[in-house]
């Protein structure tokens, strides 16, 4: 089914977006 691989490519999206946030995060801190 197409819904399961498009909800699975916007979990990894946001996976990696919040990945790359905490890496900004401790480079401020």
């Amino acid at each position: 089914p197409r819904l399961t691989l498009i909800l699975f490519q916007t979990s990894l999206v946001g996976i990696s977006q919040n990945r790359r946030a905490t890496l900004l995060n401790s480079n401020l801190s």
